[in-house]
């Protein structure tokens, strides 16, 4: 045998290889005669047996091609044998289920000396599932851009190593400004009103050097000196060795509400069910909005990413993201219940059943940390709606457990009385110690913590308060740090 012969045998066998090795599906088209030949991948990526269809152009075109796509493949098809244009398209192709699949169609032809278009070959590749994700991404895409929008809720990302600062547009059209500005620091730093300079910058420090975020109100000045009221969440980015290297977030024009929940702020008086619905009304402008403005911010970072892996990493979190809105939807949920159910059976409500029943049902955590509790009930029962006084030692007790000082043994007392005609309740623990300075109108607030617990949630105390205040009482908190913390119940 020849060396020639070898070395075209050899080649013959590598191309032979390589085609098998690849995922993908090769056609070559005789263009003078119209023969067509397809590797058994072609035929087997749409469900066929080999050799099933009969492989020829017009198979593909009149057969396999879904019809809202024929017109563009016959129009490229002319202009890369005419102009010799790249050809490269996502198509739909009809598998033999009957069911249309993607495919990632490319080619090129090959031309005689007089630019006759001789021969054409190509590949198919099966892009069907990323194209589905692709379709539903932007479609969410669309979908949130256009509540961000509505909502006035606008993407930011400071590189802390070059200082270089993203706004998105709707950033830049909330705060009245070209979309072709150049934001820097400095230009930043002046539209925020002098009066909340240093707010900003000191979340912004301590977001950076505590590695925490932070969700703060400020007023912003417009081109047109029009002062408005933004709300701002930032959160810091790290590398894999855990340093920081940016700062992200999401900024929202609050103007209306804020300056609404001023003035009502300012009334003379409210009562407490109106007092209600405004908490309820901001809740839900700050979360809601909150988490749309999360996904927004996570989309516009999966277009961002170039490599598939750091894409499905986004994706990952998008899901914890609508994890998270679920959540938040349910704790809503579970306060408008609590609001429409003002008139929900009471029964007469032995305080020490209940604390008997709450104990047991933490049995073991108390004895692991081997708490004590102390009862004085000079009041025995009260009125109320059972499954809320459960809810309450549940929470008292599981509180004090959380935010026990871990350097002496938990003590808890638990008192009870009455004051003419209310009966009070009172639980006392020696744990950590809210500072009250700093969080006295925040204790009961929806997702506020005040330690660094990782089972912190923050619903537990403001559930609470509203079953409490829908039946007509009133909870009280006294704290000093690093001593205790006590809660009081009133019902009148």
């Amino acid at each position: 045998m020849s060396k020639a012969l070898q070395r075209l045998q050899h080649k013959t066998s590598s191309v032979q290889l390589i085609i098998e090795g690849i995922n993908a599906g090769i056609w070559d088209w005789d263009i003078q005669t119209g023969e067509e030949w397809w590797t058994p991948r072609f035929f087997e990526m749409l469900g066929y047996a080999v050799d099933e269809l009969p492989a020829s152009y017009a198979t593909f075109l009149n057969y396999l091609l879904h019809p809202d796509d024929k017109e563009l493949i016959e129009s490229a098809v002319i202009e890369h044998l005419k102009n010799k244009t790249p050809f490269k398209h996502d198509i739909r192709l009809l598998t033999k289920s009957g069911q249309y699949k993607w495919i990632e169609t490319s080619g090129m032809a090959e031309w005689d000396a007089d630019g006759i278009p001789l021969r054409m070959a190509g590949a198919i590749v099966d892009i069907h599932e990323r194209k589905l994700i692709q379709n539903r991404v932007e479609y969410s895409e669309a979908m949130l851009n256009e509540a961000g929008r509505m909502a006035r809720v606008g993407t930011w990302e400071l590189d802390l190593f070059t200082q270089e600062i993203f706004w998105s547009d709707t950033l830049k059209q909330i705060h009245q400004l070209p979309y072709d500005s150049v934001i820097t620091s400095s230009f930043a730093k002046d539209l925020i009103a002098d009066e909340y300079k240093e707010l900003v910058i000191s979340s912004t420090t301590k977001s950076i050097n505590d590695k925490v975020s932070y969700d703060i109100e400020f007023q912003c000045i417009r081109p047109d000196n029009i002062r408005f009221w933004i709300r701002t969440i930032g959160w810091p980015v790290m590398d894999a060795k855990g340093k920081i290297v940016k700062l992200r977030g999401i900024m929202q024009d609050i103007d209306q509400s804020k300056k609404r929940e001023l003035a009502l702020i300012n009334l003379p008086t409210l009562s407490e069910q109106n007092n209600r619905l405004i908490n309820f009304a901001h809740i839900v402008s700050h979360n809601l909005r909150s988490h749309s403005g999360n996904l927004s911010l996570l989309l516009e970072t999966y277009h961002k990413q170039a490599n598939e892996e750091e894409r499905l990493d986004i994706i990952k979190m998008l899901e914890k993201t609508a994890e998270n809105l679920s959540e938040t939807l349910e704790h809503l949920n579970e306060v408008v219940s609590i609001q429409s159910n003002t008139n929900q059976q009471k029964e007469n409500c032995v305080f020490q059943e209940y604390l008997s029943k709450t104990c047991d049902l933490l049995e073991t955590n108390l004895n692991t940390i081997n708490a004590s509790i102390e009862i004085d009930f000079q009041a025995e029962s009260i009125e109320y709606v059972p499954a809320y006084m459960d809810s309450l030692f549940l929470n008292m007790l599981t509180n004090a457990i959380k935010y026990r000082d871990p350097n002496r043994t938990l003590n808890l007392k638990i008192s009870s009385g009455k004051e003419g005609k209310n009966t009070w309740i009172t639980f006392h623990d020696n744990g950590l110690g809210i500072d009250m300075k700093r969080h006295n109108d925040k204790v009961f607030g929806m997702y506020k913590t005040f330690h660094r617990n990782k089972d912190a949630r923050g619903i537990g105390l403001f559930i609470t308060r509203n079953q409490i205040e829908s039946s007509g009482g009133s909870i009280q908190c006294s704290s000093v740090l690093g001593e205790g913390t006590c809660f009081k119940v009133i019902w009148a």
